[in-house]
């Protein structure tokens, strides 16, 4: 008598028997045969990828010995008899009955009928640690297998053909596929499930333990087999079609079906692409999602579909649900998802949450940085600890679905994000105007538009001043002349060139010509392109040019998430945390009501950007776009300081506005949503959301105290030089037989002065006198004692080299006369004996005395290595060495000659001509 056992046939799919591992689709089938004397293998047989062609049989046979004789085994072999064998079996068997009735004795059960009952939603906590909302709770429906099976029978079928193809042969646990799990897992040292149906539904509906260790491994088994010996497949079947998510808040096959195709599972016939989409999307519904706005999740959902499509098609181990024909036919359509459904669906639920926009963003977060699967975040009970300010959020939400917003413009939409800059974390999420929730486009979060001049501060402005150490700052003088790239000719957004301006007027009043001057010459492209990279607003490459660096035209635009964490940094001391939802999660394991912290898979990113100098000198200048500038409209209502900068585009497409607080940053935009360009409305940042931010902060600001913004210990930059007129003096020196002028100066190297006498310019000097000589000198005699000499009468104008200011002194009437003139003249400032006069009241230092010198009017402002220009020598010549920032010449009368030597060969300005004080041919920076 013998006995013969297969040990099994089985591919890459498939392991069965013990320890025959045949990889590439070749099949091996080995029989063996049991005799007293031993072991003896009688037949191989081997076949290629062709299952209905196999290769000619190979017989092998040969004999164990059994004896230590010839040709037999040793003494060892000797054990291996029937006793033996017997043994081992039957401890073997009490082994694995002790150890599944200990394992039976852990499993649970539940009433199924009761499961739409159970309530495992996670609760959000706000800023406070108070309970808000939940998440879990949002969409459900209950259906019957057998209703759905009366018009989809192809449904059911499909879930047990891609997530348990044995799960009719099975009683609760795979144990082929438990294996080939392992398999897979030591070989790409990675983590494969192995659990079947009736385990999902042990595991993530009854058992409360939600660790993953073993023990709760174990306990899952013995559920499984609990419920298999109480309830029928299809009754298991139909808990588990019921209980999964589908995304988009939506739990249950009813309403995924409704949702995303908008038909009724027990009365709409549902095509087999629509069942492979809905059979494939569990695995991972935040990745599949057809509504997504990233192409990149559209085409995964399409290639999950039709790898669903496939399996419903191939004759394995349950029989095909469609036929090869079909196959193709439906893998060519589209993923095929109505938005109308989707819509119906929400609105018709009543699900207008206020938090709803909030929530699913904290959702995503969660899956993406804790790595927890959007099914546990709905069902496995965690408390979830977030940056939300719940009174900020409702009104939010309020606030961006008033008509009166948008002037009740049909076609225009907005969103918002306002978060803490000292933590990250976000506090309120701004849907949109017709956001409702899951499934809508949620604006504040995945919309990305156009940020225009709100990106200045991030790539041009604070750079400047970084890289400078604060040289360049509010007082510096830049350029705002024309300026032509390429074939770009860019101008301002109101009126035309504004020539040398503070740097203040630039960015209070965003202009573009200066700005792009200060990005070409002192900031540079490739920098502006790192600083946009290293704040998160992920330019493409192609977006290193001066429109998108200096104008904010970037080719995918950004979100209010990426403008409100780049602002942060003008807060919280230069550096940027990475906006995130939550601030902890913890779950209770074992429903014991002890509550243990979850360890994310990363924490939020910091980076410090800028050093506070930087977010300190940017804030001053910032606070003025509210002040005076082109946010005005941004003002808060209860006067407390605030900050910020509008960001308009080109086209007027779209408009950003960007602002902040100590407490706050929120970041707003407006946008037309048709795609008819003749219909768009002209936006600008400092209107429609520049009005939308203003309503957002005054809602979150109420009741809290009002706070001016730190300085952190930095000192505000130099008071900028204040030009004043010259006090001006003189005397005819009959010795020198000219008349001397003299004046109080200005700081050296800034003031040039040019002398007009008699209307007309004779000089021009950086120092404090000048004496002219060229007068009618009486000789004496009886007419010169009786008539005395000529009279002159001077005037002196001075110019701030760095603003181009000017500034005319007192007129002045020296009378020639033999004796000289020293009656009726203006008293001499500059002596000590004359400060209380009146003429010399109010009147600037003489800078070019040593005791004056630190003096804040005679404060050198050089902003960046200003040169120092000569004095006037007795030829009348005059050399200026220019600076970084202003190159300075001319010529006067042809007695005077300005040469201007910069620092950059290709950045001289020289000028010649009459009364010509500044001649700049080198831009803001020559030199």
């Amino acid at each position: 008598m013998s006995l013969s056992y297969n040990v099994g046939v089985y591919d890459d799919r498939v392991i069965a028997g013990n320890y025959l591992l045949i990889k590439e689709n070749r099949i091996k089938y080995s029989v063996w045969t049991v005799r007293s004397g031993g072991f003896e293998r009688m037949d191989d047989f081997q076949r290629g990828s062709n299952p209905l062609s196999p290769l000619p049989a190979r017989r092998q046979t040969k004999r164990v010995g059994r004896s230590s004789g010839k040709g037999g085994g040793g003494g060892f072999r000797r054990l291996f008899n029937w006793k033996w064998l017997l043994l081992v079996l039957l401890t073997t068997v009490l082994l694995i009955i002790g150890g599944c009735s200990a394992l039976l004795m852990q499993g649970q059960t539940i009433d199924l009928d009761k499961m739409g009952k159970i309530d495992y939603s996670s609760t959000i906590y706000d800023k406070n640690g108070k309970p808000v909302t939940k998440v879990g709770k949002e969409m459900r429906e209950f259906v019957k297998i057998s209703d759905i099976e009366k018009v989809n029978p192809g449904l059911p079928e499909a879930f047990v053909k891609v997530e348990d193809a044995r799960f009719y042969e099975h009683t609760g646990v795979d144990y082929y596929g438990l294996l080939r799990a392992v398999w897979e897992n030591i070989k790409s040292v990675g983590s494969q499930g192995a659990s079947t149906i009736t385990m999902q539904v042990a595991g993530n509906v009854i058992l409360e333990n939600r660790e993953k260790k073993f023990s709760r491994k174990a306990a899952e088994i013995a559920t499984a087999f609990n419920l298999e010996k109480k309830y029928n497949k299809k009754q298991i079947l139909e808990a588990y079609i019921n209980y999964i998510a589908f995304g988009n808040g939506m739990y249950g096959i009813q309403m995924a079906s409704k949702f995303y195709f908008g038909k009724d599972v027990t009365k709409d016939k549902l095509e087999p692409h629509e069942i492979a989409y809905l059979a494939g999307l569990p695995k991972a519904p935040y990745t599949y999602n057809c509504f997504s706005q990233k192409k990149k999740k559209r085409d995964k959902a399409l290639v999950r579909r039709n790898v669903v499509l496939g399996e419903m098609a191939e004759d394995y181990i349950r029989p095909p649900i469609i036929t090869k024909e079909q196959l193709e036919k439906e893998k060519a359509m589209p993923l095929g998802c109505k938005p109308e459904a989707k819509e119906k669906v929400l609105k018709s639920a009543k699900l207008s949450d206020k938090f709803a926009a909030y929530k699913e963003v904290l959702v995503q977060e969660i899956i993406e940085r804790y790595g927890i699967p959007e099914n546990d975040i709905a069902s496995k009970g965690y408390r979830i600890y977030t940056g939300l300010d719940p009174k900020t959020q409702m009104k939010t939400s309020d606030i961006l679905k008033q008509d009166s917003i948008y002037k009740n413009h049909n076609d225009l939409d907005g969103g918002s994000i306002t978060l803490d800059p000292n933590t990250g974390l976000i506090a309120a999420v701004g849907g949109g105007r017709k956001y409702v929730g899951r499934g809508f486009l949620n604006q504040g979060a995945e919309v990305k538009v156009q940020p225009g001049s709100s990106i200045k501060p991030l790539t041009v402005y604070g750079p400047a001043v970084e890289e400078s150490d604060g040289k360049v700052n509010e007082n510096s003088i830049l350029q705002d002349t024309p300026i032509q790239i390429g074939s770009w000719k860019p101008k301002n957004s109101h009126g035309g060139p504004k020539g040398p301006v503070p740097m203040m007027e630039t960015v209070k009043n965003s202009l573009n010509l200066s700005t792009i001057h200060l990005l070409k010459e002192k900031v540079t492209l490739p920098s502006a392109y790192r600083y946009a990279q290293k704040f998160g607003l992920q330019p493409k490459p192609n977006d290193e040019s001066y429109a998108p660096m200096a104008l904010g035209g970037l080719t995918d635009g950004v979100s209010a998430i990426q403008m409100a964490q780049a602002y942060s940094v003008f807060v919280n001391k230069g550096e940027m945390i990475e906006a995130h939802t939550v601030a902890k999660i913890t779950v209770d394991t074992d429903r014991s009501d002890e509550w243990t912290e979850i360890a994310p898979k990363r924490e939020p990113k910091k980076e410090q950007i800028f050093k506070k100098k930087t977010a300190y000198y940017m804030t001053r200048m910032l606070k003025e776009v509210i002040n005076s500038g082109t946010g005005t409209a941004a003002k808060l209502g209860d006067g407390r300081p605030v900050a910020g900068k509008t960001g308009t585009t080109n086209s007027g497409k779209e408009a950003y506005f960007v602002g902040y607080t100590p407490q706050y940053v929120t970041a707003s935009f407006v946008y037309n949503t048709g795609k008819d360009k003749n219909d768009h409305i002209a936006l600008s940042g400092g209107k429609y959301p520049a009005v939308m931010f203003k309503e957002i902060m005054d809602a979150a600001h109420k009741g809290l105290p009002v706070k001016n913004f730190d300085s952190w210990g930095i000192e505000d930059p130099p008071v900028p030089y204040q030009l004043k007129g010259p006090a001006l003096s003189g005397h005819f020196d009959a010795g020198q037989k000219a008349i001397v002028l003299n004046w109080s100066a200005g700081p050296a190297g800034r003031v040039t002065y040019e002398i007009f006498r008699d209307g007309q310019s004779i000089g021009q000097t950086s120092s404090n006198s000048f004496v002219d000589p060229n007068i009618d000198v009486p000789n004496g005699g009886i007419l010169g004692a009786i008539f005395g000499g000529k009279s002159y009468k001077y005037k002196v104008v001075a110019t701030d080299t760095q603003t181009q200011e000017k500034a005319e002194s007192n007129e002045l009437t020296v009378k020639v006369e033999k004796g000289g003139d020293n009656q009726n003249q203006p008293p001499d400032c500059s002596k000590p004996e004359n400060a209380s006069k009146p003429e010399c009241q109010n009147q600037p230092p003489d800078c070019s005395k040593p005791e004056n010198m630190g003096k804040p009017e005679c404060q050198h402002q050089d902003n960046g290595n200003q040169g120092n220009q000569g004095d006037q020598n007795n030829n009348g010549n005059t050399n200026n060495d220019g600076g970084i920032f202003n190159n300075h010449g001319g010529d006067q009368n042809g007695n005077n000659n300005g040469n201007n030597n910069g620092q950059n060969n290709n950045n001289n300005g020289n000028g010649n001509g009459q009364n010509n004080n500044d001649n700049d041919d080198g831009g803001m920076f020559p030199g």
